[in-house]
């Protein structure tokens, strides 16, 4: 059995690797804690003080609290069946979120020293296919939210003011709360976009590297970026009449 594979309930099979899966075991897996990579952080501030930069970061905390509330309230006025209706779940996320992410450097982190070996063309392969595997599992991890209580840690500020954590905590009824951190980075616009996300101290990118290496070591980094592609294919295609 393939270790990137993953089943439905309409028996859709999607990509997800074994690493992953032991990495998050026992907390409420990765997909509860991906809702709440489903926000918009792109203000701008101009202020290089501290004090402005502080302020900058509560308005940051706050549009992480509206954009997913919005993006949740999209979700549910558009009555999706999530087994049905996987595109058009897919397009609506996707709609919302694909701006907010550092996807070029996401795939560079994650394909580490095999990111220097790709060819240009690899390496726009492999943000396509990566971009696409991910607001999909972002998409289906609305499926799993239930309106738990999410608890938003205060921000403390620090060097370089470049970069931030926000730490966030799920609450669960009777068991200890779910960890979500999520690492953003601040471009020379002003513009935070999301680069890594830890889920009980565990990095999404480090896990994502120890089961693409593997990939790559059997097939190639070619080998990789197909296999990506043909598990994307499988959801996102319009199935043939």
């Amino acid at each position: 059995m393939s270790d990137m594979s993953i089943s439905y309930r309409d028996g859709v099979r999607y990509p997800r690797f074994r690493a992953i899966e032991i990495a998050f075991r026992g907390t409420m897996n990765l997909y509860v804690g991906m809702v709440l990579l489903l926000f918009s952080l792109n203000q701008a501030y101009a202020d290089s003080t501290s004090t402005a930069m502080e302020d900058s970061f509560g308005e940051a905390m706050e549009m992480v609290r509206e954009t997913s509330k919005r993006l949740l309230e999209s979700i549910g006025k558009e009555a999706l069946n999530f087994d049905e209706d996987q595109r058009r779940l897919y397009d609506l996320v996707n709609a919302i979120v694909a701006d907010k992410f550092d996807f070029r450097r996401m795939s560079s982190r994650v394909l580490g020293k095999n990111w220097r070996k790709a060819t240009m063309e690899q390496k726009g392969q492999f943000i396509e296919q990566f971009k696409a595997y991910l607001v999909f599992t972002y998409a289906m991890a609305l499926k799993e939210y239930n309106g738990q209580e999410i608890e938003y840690l205060p921000i403390q500020p620090r060097k370089p003011f470049s970069r931030t954590k926000v730490q966030t905590r799920i609450r669960l009824n009777g068991r200890p709360p779910i960890e979500i951190d999520y690492m953003l980075s601040r471009s020379r616009e002003g513009t935070w976009k999301v680069i890594d996300v830890l889920v009980a101290g565990v990095s999404l990118v480090i896990t994502y590297r120890s089961s693409f290496q593997a990939e790559i070591d059997r097939v190639g980094i070619s080998g990789l970026i197909a296999k990506l592609k043909r598990n994307n294919d499988k959801v996102l295609l319009p199935n043939p009449s």
